[in-house]
């Protein structure tokens, strides 16, 4: 056998993944193009046109994509990423804010309440909390709980006064209490019900199945299943929501 031979080929292959995703987005790129540029009426896009269209299409999805991600790798998270992704939320509080002010038709800002905002970004950024629950649970003091029950009761004091006067870019007028209901039912079951009592069952099935099999010398570590029960659950929720 010679050295050749016994060299081991360095010819890779690339991974059938990026030839999807590739594929994935030149499809995409086609759809857009004649959606918007080529007359395409059948793809809807030319009716929707506006960033905030595609919020409301993409930003729920995106949560639950990224959650598992956030439960796997939320605690490798350096704190240049966390300051990135700060950076990221605050250019998009600036858009939104330039958005109004200017305005920018291209954005769909202009024209959207309070409410609007709420039923948009409300279950999403509950469902990405929910992967930060447990941490979050056992870092709570005397003074979170003073500053939630002052937001709680400026919140309160600004539906009421949106009500009285009343305040039309709150969007509150008109809208009934089995509006709220419909807002508020999910963003609060989530994290409060749904998502203890997952971990709290998972984590005990985890217990009951290890116990007498586990070795002293093992390391402690979070439990798989119980690590992926906020997943199921957030899928769950926006499957029944999508549904709705």
């Amino acid at each position: 056998m010679t050295a050749q031979d016994r060299t081991p080929s360095r010819r890779t292959l690339r991974p059938p993944g990026w030839t999807v995703a590739l594929g994935l987005v030149a499809a995409l790129g086609v759809l857009l193009w004649g959606g918007y540029r080529g007359g395409w009426t059948w793809t809807g896009f030319s009716d929707n046109d506006t960033l905030w269209d595609w919020l409301q299409l993409l930003l729920l999805p995106i949560a639950v994509a990224a959650l598992p991600l956030w439960l796997r790798h939320g605690d490798r998270i350096g704190s240049r990423r966390r300051r990135a992704l700060g950076a990221g939320v605050g250019a998009f509080a600036a858009l939104v804010a330039i958005g109004y002010l200017v305005p920018w038709r291209w954005t769909g800002f202009p024209g959207n309440t309070l409410w609007d905002w709420l039923s948009l970004v409300l279950l999403p950024v509950v469902v990405v909390l929910a992967g930060m629950w447990e941490e979050l649970r056992h870092r709570v003091g005397p003074t979170h709980h003073v500053t939630a029950a002052a937001l709680l009761v400026a919140i309160v004091a600004l539906i009421v006064v949106g009500y009285a006067r009343p305040w039309e870019w709150t969007g509150f007028p008109g809208n009934t209490l089995w509006d709220w209901i419909k807002l508020l039912a999910v963003p609060l079951i989530l994290p409060t019900i749904v998502v203890p009592a997952a971990l709290g069952w998972f984590s005990a099935e985890v217990a009951d199945e290890d116990a007498p099999s586990a070795a002293p010398d093992a390391s402690p570590s979070a439990p798989a299943p119980a690590r992926l029960a906020p997943v199921l659950v957030a899928g769950a929720v926006a499957l029944a929501v999508g549904v709705a």
